[in-house]
């Protein structure tokens, strides 16, 4: 029996799945990238976010407690930094993350999320988007492969929902699977 009809098939087969692009996850510039962070939110001069200034970058504040190293209620360039090496050596990139959300306390079952990249990640990070199904979201950002997934970093959130809404810029998120928030719920939960 000539093998070489199955050989092939199954080579093409191999081929065919593996013709889907792989997702490319923005490059970090961690300590240029802390910097923009305290020149856009500094706006005491003190070199650190803090107090009023961090409701100006709310996936910060979501983060302040794993961030915030000196336990000062502030960030500085070099926490943040830290922070971003910590992407960096955990190897992850991109991620699927599930996301539930109660505004007034009722769980949101319908409607859409967006997150909007921190404006000092960069130009690179996308906007990412998904729709509640059955009181769950997973957004995705736009990239090769269209994969349903998202870079880690620092969100934004919006929602909009029959539930309510939570404006652009009054909720943020870290996106990372190493953090012990992530550990701790297996998915984020946003709350207004």
């Amino acid at each position: 029996m000539n093998k070489l009809p199955y050989i092939l098939l199954l080579v093409s087969l191999l081929v065919i799945g593996c013709g889907r692009a792989k997702p490319k996850a923005p490059t970090l510039d961690p300590s240029g990238m802390a910097a923009k962070a305290i020149e856009l939110y500094d706006s005491n001069g003190n070199g650190k976010i803090d107090g009023d200034e961090l409701s100006k970058t709310p996936a910060l504040k979501f983060a302040l407690k794993e961030i915030d190293k000196d336990k000062d209620k502030a960030l500085s360039a070099d926490e943040i930094q830290k922070r971003l090496e910590a992407w960096q050596a955990s190897g992850i990139t991109l991620t699927a993350p599930l996301f539930q959300c109660k505004i007034g306390g009722k769980t949101v079952k319908e409607g859409t999320m967006t997150l909007t990249p921190e404006p000092f990640l960069g130009e690179n990070f996308q906007v990412a988007e998904g729709t509640f199904v059955n009181g769950a979201c997973q957004p995705g950002a736009p990239n090769e492969g269209n994969y349903q997934a998202i870079p880690v970093g620092f969100y934004t959130v919006e929602v909009t929902s029959p539930t309510g809404t939570i404006p652009a810029g009054k909720c943020g998120v870290e996106v990372f699977d190493e953090s012990h928030y992530f550990q701790k719920h297996g998915k984020y939960i946003i709350t207004e």
